[in-house]
């Protein structure tokens, strides 16, 4: 069930290296994220600030060279890189802050290289937003070109698998233009080439615009933006990034940047453990 997990840097997935063994079990447990402060008379205030992804993935009776592998991501061996985990039970494998163009809990924007005069605002949606829609972002232009927006920047990138499909929601009175580009390695966020994109006629409507590609060999990472008229806005929904040749209804991302916060096990018969491997979003 979980060979659509993926677990290491962008490049180590273009690679096909670095992955895990297909995990036993799976499960995802809610974390609470909080801070605790202790005053002066030694009284102490509880601050819940929100609720962090964490996955468990779990490995019966794993032979030593398992084990092996997952002490090695828990004691850093794999050190100055970036763990990404890509769950198999969406077909979104954008991270949530882009997926839901900045609207996910927490509420920060999410377009990154933004030229001059191009500027980005959470705004609430006009009628006609896709379903699940809190916010989204405008992306206003008052340059006298056309200015692209984009979401890719470290750690949000997400991997050339195959023929892929990116997909978004827009609002464009003024028209705009959507591009997938070819990127070098998550945490480099370079752009290294122009895979495909599309017009997006001047409506006042909501629209879903698609771009399909199929990376060329080597391609590390895929990088989805926006172009915005000169004098105009676009507001952006929903982005989607799935591997295929059609555009499926959208559902939020979760691929996510992670770190090993534990490796409890119990020893079953030597040398064969059962090991739980948590992951914990950054």
């Amino acid at each position: 069930m979980l060979e659509d997990h993926y677990f290491g840097t962008l490049a180590e997935i273009s690679a096909g290296t670095g992955t895990l063994p297909v995990a036993d079990s799976y499960s995802r447990p809610a974390e609470r994220v909080q801070s605790v402060f202790a005053g002066a008379t030694g009284a102490k205030t509880v601050n819940v600030t929100g609720v962090k992804r964490v996955w468990d993935l779990g490995f019966d009776d794993a032979e030593p060279e398992v084990r092996h592998r997952v002490e090695g991501y828990w004691l850093g061996y794999k050190d100055n890189t970036w763990l990404r985990f890509f769950e198999a039970y969406t077909v979104n494998m954008l991270d949530l802050r882009t997926s839901t163009a900045g609207a996910s809990p927490g509420v920060r924007p999410v377009f990154s290289t933004l030229g001059s005069g191009l500027g980005q605002i959470l705004t609430a949606p006009a009628a006609g937003v896709p379903r699940q829609t809190r916010l989204t972002t405008t992306l206003t232009n008052g340059a006298t070109a056309a200015r692209e927006a984009s979401a890719g920047w470290p750690g949000t990138l997400c991997p050339a698998l195959g023929t892929t499909t990116f997909s978004v929601y827009l609002r464009a009175p003024s028209g705009a233009a959507v591009t997938l580009y070819s990127a070098g390695a998550d945490g480099e966020a370079f752009v290294t080439g122009t895979l495909g994109g599309t017009d997006v006629p001047a409506s006042g409507a909501w629209q879903r615009a698609a771009v399909t590609v199929t990376p060329p060999a080597g391609t590390a990472a895929l990088y989805p933006a926006v172009s915005v008229p000169a004098s105009g806005l676009v507001e952006v929904a929903h982005m989607q990034t799935e591997l295929g040749p059609e555009a499926t209804p959208w559902v939020a991302g979760t691929g996510a940047r992670v770190v090993v916060c534990e490796v409890p096990d119990d020893v079953t018969l030597y040398p064969y453990d059962n090991l739980t491997l948590r992951l914990a979003e950054v």
